[in-house]
């Protein structure tokens, strides 16, 4: 014991030396045996000349689900469905952040739904959202929405006549009033000739004051009860000598000359035009397509497009168009 106190260092040495050898005579056994134990375990291993196919149908389904995020597992938000990687907006009021797709949130842009403007990736946050036109058709977004279409594709707007407004009607009174008659004799006054005699004739008579000039073709006795009493409501029917146009003039009544016309603002180009009782016109881009003025007055116009079997009605602007 004496010698190992006084030489520690060297008794340890000698000690790990010694384990040293231990572990190198174990690995050498170890190694020696390798050969025999790996023998016995190739032993027990069942050889498999056919490999089974590959479910190439399964691997092409997994890869479109990879590549198309459209159909991976969506997330229930404010009981609406969102793909994995859309955000869900949200917009500062206040200290406070609003969900716009939370139900009963009011919309930023009314009458415009805040949902319809996110599921058609219409700019939420912008001003003048409703006044844009993202696809470049000509309809604005308000017009998508009220039309039911797609603000993101061109070629899906409303149609085109929708971009019509009535602006202003403009009454011109014709220039002939049928008086009185008296026996065979017919009384018709020129209104718009100051000092201008009265015409006096019969039916088949040529009033030659106006140009053009006109003809009495057809004289109608009529009457009506009005509050017990009987009011003669008789017509003279007047053709124009140039066009051939009868009209109709009621006794002691002003009528409405064919010259009376509508003005009406084709929002889609930004251009106002006329339009008359009867008349056909068409509307850009659509030069083949045509739509004729059915009738018209003070506050709408009827239309009729030739490809469709209902009239059209085209309302007074109550404000200035946008």
């Amino acid at each position: 014991m004496t010698w190992v106190k006084q030489n520690y260092d060297r008794f340890l040495l000698s000690l790990f030396a010694v384990a040293l050898l231990a572990c190198a005579g174990l690995l050498f056994n170890n190694a020696r045996n390798f050969s025999s134990v790996f023998d016995g375990i190739k032993g027990q291993v069942t050889q498999k000349s056919i490999v089974p196919p590959v479910a190439q149908e399964t691997v092409a389904a997994q890869q479109t689900k990879l590549t198309n995020p459209d159909i991976w597992e969506a997330r229930l938000v404010n009981k609406r469905q969102l793909p994995v990687f859309v955000s869900v907006p949200y917009i500062a009021d206040g200290e406070n952040l609003v969900d716009p797709l939370a139900a009963g949130d009011r919309p930023l842009h009314p009458p415009v739904p805040n949902a319809w403007l996110i599921d058609n990736n219409q700019d939420l946050l912008s001003p003048n959202v409703l006044e844009q036109d993202g696809d470049g058709d000509g309809f604005s977004t308000l017009d998508e929405w009220q039309g039911k279409t797609n603000p993101q594709d061109k070629n899906s707007h409303p149609p085109y006549y929708s971009k019509l407004v009535l602006t202003k009607f403009v009454r011109v009174p014709f220039r002939l009033r049928f008086d009185a008659k008296n026996g065979d004799t017919i009384q018709i006054n020129i209104i718009d000739i100051p000092d201008a005699p009265t015409w006096f004739g019969k039916v088949g008579g040529v009033i030659t004051l106006t140009k053009p000039n006109f003809k009495v073709v057809k004289f109608l006795q009529k009457s009506a009860q009005t509050q017990g009493f009987t009011k003669d409501v008789s017509e003279v029917t007047v053709e124009n000598m140039e066009s051939h146009e009868q009209i109709v003039l009621p006794k002691a009544q002003e009528v409405d000359s064919p010259t009376t016309y509508a003005v009406l603002n084709y929002l889609w180009t930004g251009k106002p035009f006329a339009v008359k009782k009867n008349q056909e016109f068409t509307l850009k881009p659509e030069d083949n397509v045509k739509y004729k003025c059915l009738d018209l007055n003070e506050t709408e116009v009827k239309i009729l497009k030739e490809d469709e079997n209902k009239d059209l009605v085209i309302k007074l602007a109550t404000a200035a168009p946008k």
